[in-house]
């Protein structure tokens, strides 16, 4: 599963990111989280770095020596968007082979468009659509070919527009923060 949760700051993404962190950890899964703030909202995970050059040698298995390389995990790349020249080329690089390494991937950005094209158009398979502006929507809409993702423009917080590579619904989720 490669994810993308895009909206706006306090509409709920790091809420179902958190919800996706608890999940794994139920199932044995790995965390790997990039985070520039390096916020402990992410609790106890197994990597928490600002460097996503390491985030990314140690989900592809460079570096990790007490991992072995058939541990799946999640990774979570906050802000993906955010720090686009860091992130860009890394997010690209897992976008492209987390499925080889058997694991899912979450990247949370504010912005649709600040996403590398690949992976917006290739590599997400799930997209999390909070509210956001009509260019950033009408991209979306696009790139996904479902209309009715513009209608982010109108969600309110904690809403978003959930759409999937394998079905042609999109899906309007409620209630994804404690906002």
């Amino acid at each position: 599963m490669f994810a993308l949760l895009i909206g706006l700051p306090g509409m709920g993404k790091t809420s179902l990111a958190l919800r996706s962190v608890e999940a794994a950890r139920k199932h044995g899964l790995e965390v790997l989280v990039y985070d520039p703030r390096l916020s402990t909202v992410w609790g106890k995970v197994a990597l928490l770095t600002d460097d996503v050059e390491r985030l990314g040698r140690v989900a592809l298995a460079q570096d990790w020596q007490r991992r072995p390389a058939t541990v799946r995990c999640l990774v979570v790349v906050d802000e993906a968007g955010f720090d686009e020249q860091a992130a860009r080329p890394m997010l690209t690089r897992l976008a492209t082979q987390y499925r080889h390494h058997g694991h899912s991937v979450l990247a949370i950005a504010h912005y649709y468009k600040q996403l590398p094209p690949a992976v917006r158009t290739g590599a997400a398979d799930t997209l999390y659509l909070y509210q956001q502006g009509i260019d950033q929507a009408r991209q979306a809409a696009q790139d996904w070919n479902r209309p009715e993702l513009v209608q982010a423009v109108d969600l309110e917080k904690g809403q978003a527009l959930k759409a999937t590579r394998t079905s042609r619904q999109v899906e309007k989720l409620q209630n994804l923060c404690p906002c």
